[in-house]
């Protein structure tokens, strides 16, 4: 059957996208997600469908939103598939393969200086192996163990047999610390909208040899204040659902933290961002790691791409490296001279740049 690729209108076909997207990726506030989209500073970018010739009905949708980008120095605006969904009869990798080339057209046009995808498995890469694309890097999941109640019950059982051995492994657990705090440096609770400082922290931070998103004020409120999994309300309010530290030396804002505590009481570090990570990001990390304990969190995760200093520093404090949860696929356009992309460039992506 032939299928046929075309720009969706956002403003007209808005609900059948919702439902192909409730369909084929259960389990997502998607409706929330959309309108958060439209929130996005930059623009609330593009939606490909597929449709079989001859018919209306919207058979397999993709979308790519604009983000703000920081490549060697460099500020860009980029394009993020953030949506890939394709009905299950039509999941053959013809149909994949057509509307992943959709998603190159911000690209292609000049709209973005670049796109970029981030798979999360095998059947994701399909349809650029087909292409011929490769991973730039590699996103691995880290994890640090702060109870050990979950990871024992599933092994020994919950009998009260079992408590005292929970207990001295908590004992142990306790006792870690990273031991990597700087000098003159001062933790705090954020609990207001980003502003200026951060755009100026975003802005001094060296990108050199590196791809990074930005962490603007206007970007970090978009991505935290109008966050899907966050019920409705004030600003304000939302971002209370996230635990947002800060450090400053002198005053001066050199770096923040933000953390999201789950139902199941682990624990994600949603971004982790200073001037210099080798000098303040340790000790942004161990203030997680001990609002955690407080919290009495199970499991501290946390994302980051393999060409990252954050991944030291996270072993460092104890975490362990896990599953490779992405892959990072970039497409610029063919034509484009001289390159922005080039192989010598570090992806240093958090779970910020993937989600």
């Amino acid at each position: 059957m032939s299928i046929t690729i075309r720009l969706a209108s956002l403003a007209n076909e808005e609900e059948q996208l919702i439902e192909i997207l409730d369909r084929n990726l259960p389990g997502r506030p998607n409706r929330k997600i959309q309108k958060r989209r439209h929130a996005n500073p930059l623009g609330p970018g593009w939606s490909w469908v597929a449709n079989p010739q001859g018919s209306d009905t919207i058979v397999a949708m993709a979308s790519v939103v604009p983000r703000s980008f920081w490549v060697d120095g460099r500020k860009v605006v980029c394009g993020q598939v953030v949506e890939f969904a394709v009905e299950a009869p039509f999941r053959s990798l013809g149909p994949a393969v057509l509307l992943q080339r959709a998603t190159f057209e911000p690209a292609n046009s000049c709209e973005v200086a670049f796109c970029y995808d981030c798979p999360p498995h095998d059947r994701g890469m399909s349809t650029f192996a087909r292409l011929g694309m490769h991973s730039s890097s590699d996103v691995i999941r880290y994890a640090l163990l702060l109870r050990s109640d979950e990871f024992l019950g599933k092994r020994l059982g919950t009998g009260g047999w079992t408590k005292p051995l929970v207990a001295t492994a908590n004992a142990i657990l306790g006792m870690r610390r990273s031991d990597r705090s700087a000098d003159g440096v001062e933790i705090s609770r954020h609990d207001k909208p980003f502003d200026e400082e951060f755009s100026y922290l975003d802005q001094i931070t060296s990108s050199l040899g590196t791809v990074r998103a930005s962490r603007a004020a206007e970007e970090l409120n978009w991505r935290y204040l109008e966050d899907p999994f966050v019920p409705s309300g004030s600003s304000t309010a939302n971002l209370g659902r996230w635990r947002v530290l800060v450090a400053r030396r002198a005053g001066e804002l050199v770096g923040f933290a933000v953390l999201f505590i789950l139902e199941d009481e682990t624990a994600w570090i949603a971004d982790l961002f200073s001037r210099n990570v080798a000098d303040f990001g340790g000790t942004l990390l161990e203030a997680v790691v001990e609002v955690c304990r407080k919290e009495k969190v199970i499991r501290i995760d946390g994302l980051c791409s393999t060409d990252t200093g954050f991944s030291s520093l996270l072993e460092h404090a104890g975490f362990r490296a896990r599953e490779r949860v992405y892959r990072v696929v970039a497409y610029e356009d063919a034509s484009q001279t001289p390159k922005l992309l080039n192989s010598d460039l570090h992806w240093t992506f958090t779970n910020f740049e993937v989600t």
